[in-house]
């Protein structure tokens, strides 16, 4: 069935507006338990009221090759309008440099990098070429990167073990061209301080350490909410502090009986805690000729 807009009143009858729930597109593994990876990207994106969309890099420890990849990008972009991007783990160099050049062509505003280069016990799954190409050809295209004080190791061949060697690594990681650089201190002795740095200063994001409460993925509730609030509209101070109480509020709620790696909801407490309503991003409707009214596909 056709649809006809009137607009021939004039500026005094503005168009009128639909809704729909801003996308988040995410990059990365697919755990089939749901633990993290991309599913649980995409609970931390419902807690926010963000839709996600996915291209999925590994499935069970498997990767995909590098035009299977670009081409599931190539078809949510055919399909889906996307308002910011997350990056997790990639794969190979050939896969880093392909989805490099879809983000050139696409020229996305809100891509966040979370280059995910530990397992879950803390253990390096890339080499040094691999994390070479994420410095060359995939931090130059981020809004905001996320790394922890394990990753800039990997990253830079020194330790980072304290909020002095945060903050150099802050400042490096800037060099290599993303727009804001946040630097996890989850390790960090005392109270659990993340630095934010922008090219002209530092915000810290901090809250009390939660004893005995220990979640997989918090990296990735932290990088998906972050993208999930920027994809919604709101700015880089935001939504990181959005980003920030996510990951509280998924500790304080996690089960001390659980060992590290559990089957857990992580996110379970988080939509009660946050007390968010989805926002949606308001699209205007365009408006069709009348002399294209008889033209319009039934």
């Amino acid at each position: 069935m056709s649809v006809f807009i009137d607009v021939s009143a004039g500026p005094a009858s503005p168009l009128p507006v639909v809704r729909r729930a801003a996308v988040a597109l995410c990059v990365g593994e697919l755990d089939p338990t749901g633990r993290l990876g991309l599913l649980a990207d995409a609970r931390a994106l419902a807690a926010v009221g963000a839709r996600a969309a996915v291209v999925p890099t590994f499935v069970g420890g498997a990767s995909f090759d590098a035009d299977t990849v670009t081409a599931t990008w190539d078809q949510v972009h055919d399909d889906l309008p996307v308002d910011a991007v997350k990056l997790g783990r990639l794969g190979g160099e050939r896969t880093i440099r392909a989805l490099a050049e879809r983000l050139s062509a696409t020229a996305h505003p809100r891509v966040v990098v979370d280059p995910c280069f530990l397992d879950a016990r803390g253990e390096p799954r890339i080499s040094d070429a691999v994390a070479s190409a994420w410095r060359e050809h995939v931090l130059p295209h981020a809004l905001v990167v996320t790394v922890n004080q394990i990753e800039v190791w990997r990253l830079f061949g020194r330790p980072c073990e304290d909020r002095r060697a945060m903050l150099e690594a802050a400042h490096r990681l800037y060099d290599l061209g993303p727009k804001w650089v946040v630097v996890t201190g989850g390790r960090l002795e005392g109270h659990p301080i993340d630095l934010a740095f922008d090219g002209t200063g530092f915000v810290e994001l901090g809250a009390d350490r939660v004893f005995g409460n220990r979640l997989p993925h918090t990296g990735g509730t932290f990088s998906a909410t972050l993208t999930g609030a920027l994809a919604r509209g709101l700015a880089v101070p935001a939504a990181l502090e959005q980003a920030r109480a996510a990951v509280n509020a998924a500790l304080s709620g996690a089960s001390p009986l659980l060992e590290h790696g559990a089957m857990i909801e992580p996110m379970a407490e988080t939509y009660a805690a946050l007390g968010l309503d989805p926002v949606p991003v308001v699209v205007s409707v365009a408006s069709t000729p009348k002399s294209d009214i008889n033209s319009a596909t039934p």
